[in-house]
């Protein structure tokens, strides 16, 4: 068959068209422009490596891009990941980010590979969605992972650092110690040191792990858990793992606040007193406080803790020494609705023997408020100790009142119905304790009245008989 010439025009228009519209994500680059490099590496397969990609993107155009969004895709080898967070702007299930004509944009992306097929190859960069074809600008990246097939012998020595001087000397070797390797869900490996203290677990496949290790005898403390990247350098060939005596033993704690009775927002001098009563320096030294997340906790910055702040390189003590240290902190807006205003510290030189920190006493002092609460609960003899109040175990007809924790007197009473409840209304905001007028003792501690929105709906006491059944 013959083409005519008119057909030979119109497919030649044709072929012109879709090569324009095929080549729209090229097209783009005149408007979208994006490169990205990765940093580092080896890198190691897990959810806890943390690989960087800086990904900076370019409006070259001369029109405003709206609704641009991060696109990711992998050529071959192992999936990569990128954080949600780290997209900013650019989220690809947000309204997307918006780049006026010639803005520059640089985005420090983290990313991770969960599991191991191979070396992974990446095309990442921005999307737009136009009335047609999407407009398109990314780029290739790849990155060197460590092999899963590569393997590693983890090993070490448990001591007793008698000396505090951080290395195992002579004598000070620990036997007998069982030490666990686990890799997250997976069964985990167990090994008992030697008479040397020494353990040894050989042909372990990279990626991150979690040393534990059983009790050790005479109050010794080790460390609570060891975390392990291995990527084949052998770095977790020779560990040291160091047994100590807990620093409470050679540490004495208190922390005091500088008036009895404050208002929020108030500006509050925060006195903390160390004394080492040990043979050796203590050095490393930071205040841990508020672990538990208070609302009425004094608010201090890092900077106002001074030798002391956390993730710092701490204070030191000498022996017989006693240091003071002034920081200062403010009372927080919510001390208002608890009547609150609190100080609960610890020091210790070293996380992991957390356990063993020097405790402050916690203080607790007064914040001027006008609010009031309605509280109920259930005094209870736990005789079967479940926490719950089983049949025959409420206790009735009891007058219990509750005293303030920062005044040490007793603010309002109530006593217990039939079914064991007792209900307190328009309590001061605050913390009590309870003084129950009858033959039984408290088991528990205080409780905290707060207004509304943070209120205590209920609480319960368990009691003991003060002198027996």
């Amino acid at each position: 068959m013959t083409m005519t010439a008119r057909a030979v025009g119109v497919l030649a228009f044709l072929s012109l068209l879709l090569a324009g519209l095929l080549a729209a994500p090229a097209s783009a680059q005149a408007g979208l422009q994006v490169t990205a490099s990765v940093t580092g590496g080896p890198f190691v397969v897990g959810n806890r490596e943390s690989i960087p990609v800086k990904l900076t993107v370019t409006n070259s155009g001369t029109e405003e891009r709206r609704g641009v969004k991060g696109r990711l895709r992998t050529i071959e080898g192992s999936p990569f990941y990128v954080r949600s967070d780290t997209w900013r702007d650019l989220d690809p299930f947000g309204a997307g980010a918006v780049f006026a004509a010639g803005e520059t944009r640089t985005y420090d992306l983290i990313g991770h590979v969960s599991e191991w097929a191979g070396q992974p190859r990446i095309m990442i960069g921005v999307q737009r969605q136009t009335p047609n074809i999407p407009e398109i600008a990314e780029t290739e990246v790849s990155f060197q992972l460590v092999p899963a097939d590569v393997t590693e012998h983890v090993g070490g020595q448990v001591f007793q650092d008698a000396n505090e001087n951080r290395v195992a000397d002579p004598g000070e070797e620990l036997p007998g110690i069982t030490v666990r390797l686990a890799k997250g869900w997976q069964p985990f490996k167990e090994a008992v040191t030697g008479a040397d203290g020494r353990f040894a677990f050989p042909d372990i496949p990279v990626g991150f792990y979690e040393l534990t290790y059983g009790p050790a005898p005479g109050g010794w403390l080790l460390p609570s858990t060891n975390f392990l990247r291995l990527d084949g350098t052998g770095t977790a060939s020779d560990l040291g793992i160091r047994a100590r005596r807990p620093m409470s033993e050679n540490l004495r704690a208190s922390v005091a606040l500088d008036r009895k009775t404050y208002s929020a927002g108030d500006s509050v001098q925060l006195t903390v007193t160390l004394t080492n009563t040990g043979q050796y320096p203590l050095t490393g030294l930071v205040a841990g406080c508020d672990r538990y997340g208070s609302s009425y906790h004094l608010l201090v910055t890092q900077e106002a803790w001074g030798e002391l702040a956390y993730g710092g390189p701490g204070a030191t003590v000498q022996p017989g020494q006693t240091r003071v240290f002034a920081v200062t902190g403010t009372v927080p807006d919510k001390g208002d609705y608890f009547g609150l205003v609190s100080a609960i510290c610890d020091f210790v030189d070293d996380e992991l023997y957390l356990y063993g920190a020097a405790e402050a006493a916690p203080v607790y002092h007064k914040v001027r408020s006008s609010k009031t609460a309605n509280t109920f609960g259930t005094v209870y003899h736990d005789k079967d100790g479940d926490f719950s109040v089983d049949e025959g175990e409420a206790v009735v007809n009891t007058r219990i009142g509750l005293r303030d924790v920062t005044t040490g007197r007793v603010t309002v009473t109530a006593t217990t119905d039939a079914t064991g409840r007792i209900d307190y209304t328009k309590v001061p905001v605050g913390r009590y304790t309870p003084q129950i007028f009858g033959p039984w003792k408290p088991v528990d501690g205080a409780i905290e009245v707060a207004a509304e929105p943070y209120t205590v709906p209920f609480f319960n006491f368990r009691v003991t008989p003060r002198h027996g059944d």
